[in-house]
């Protein structure tokens, strides 16, 4: 109840107060979801030892800003750890995987790639939460907040906490 109320402030406090801007701001909170979804995620036992792996896929100033969060922070007492890919067969070993901007028509090959792999995809393109990407940041009214394609998540052996979903601007199924 606890972990609820917390996100619930801090989704309220991230909404209210944030306005989306370029560059550096904005990355630094698509760094705080990132690490957020590592909390309301569940991945299967098999993967839950070892580093927690998050895959940057494309060019993206994120890069930059999920290396400090991991230098920074773990994921249930696990090192983060952060790779850049250059191709989406390498996303099988991640347990997140976000697919930049600059590659966003990848997604089918992203699919494809891990064809079932326990891997939370993040996109950040209009509609790619409706193609299959597990969560896709989109902007509305200039905030930065995500919708979620549950069908895709669960394909990839994951489970979504009702808290999360309750703050997904749209759900898909």
């Amino acid at each position: 109840m606890k972990n609820k109320i917390l996100f619930f402030l801090w989704a309220m406090l991230l909404s209210a107060s944030v306005t989306m801007a370029q560059g550096n701001q904005s990355f630094a909170f698509q760094k705080l979801y990132i690490y957020t979804f590592t909390k309301y995620v569940e991945w299967p036992a098999a993967v839950s030892e070892g580093d927690f792996v998050i895959g940057v896929l494309g060019q993206t100033g994120l890069l930059i800003h999920l290396q400090k969060m991991a230098d920074e922070k773990t994921v249930d007492g696990r090192e983060i750890k952060i790779v850049q890919l250059d191709k989406p067969e390498q996303a099988k070993d991640c347990h997140i995987l976000f697919l930049a901007q600059n590659l966003s028509e990848q997604l089918p090959e992203v699919e494809q790639a891990l064809n079932e792999a326990p891997v939370l995809v993040v996109t950040e393109q209009d509609g790619l939460a409706k193609e299959g990407s597990g969560i896709n940041f989109i902007m509305v009214d200039g905030k930065l907040k995500f919708e979620m394609n549950l069908t895709s998540i669960e394909k990839s052996q994951l489970k979504v906490k009702d808290a999360l979903k309750r703050f997904a601007v749209e759900v898909y199924s």
